[in-house]
């Protein structure tokens, strides 16, 4: 059987080249993203409201970006798993904060179906990111 291993070794080891690839791909397209538009919606999204909540979405995906690109910042940089630990808990934990912020701010819109799906979809960003920050920040500090 170590023959097969060595013969789909390589295999493996692109599979694993596509898949980081693809996450900083990722990662780098979601930092452009949120920043363009949240330029462009300073620009030309008169409403505030409105404003405000393209705003905090953008802004959660500019942190998920960034938080895809942090490993391989981090071992680049060659910081230590605490550091790499501590920044992925802060930047989930300001994604909580943000995600808890538009669901407040959501509440303010006037059609009921936009209002709903949007408290939906923070609430579903606000559910993944809180445990996720406790998660590691209980392992990290541990």
């Amino acid at each position: 059987m170590f023959h097969v291993l060595l013969m789909f070794f390589p295999l493996i080891g692109l599979l694993a080249l596509v898949i980081i690839g693809s996450l900083l791909l990722f990662g780098v397209t979601s930092i452009i993203v949120g920043a363009v538009g949240g330029s462009v919606a300073a620009k030309h999204i008169n409403n505030r409201l409105h404003r405000r909540l393209i705003f905090i979405g953008l802004l959660i995906l500019l942190l998920v970006g960034s938080l895809c690109i942090l490993p391989a910042a981090a071992v680049f940089a060659r910081l230590p798993l605490t550091v790499i630990a501590i920044s992925g808990d802060v930047l989930l934990a300001i994604i909580g904060g943000l995600a808890i912020a538009g669901i407040a701010a959501s509440r303010s819109v006037e059609r009921k179906t936009l209002k709903t799906v949007l408290t939906v979809i923070f609430g579903i960003v606000c559910a993944v990111a809180v445990p996720l920050a406790v998660y590691i920040f209980s392992t990290a500090v541990a």
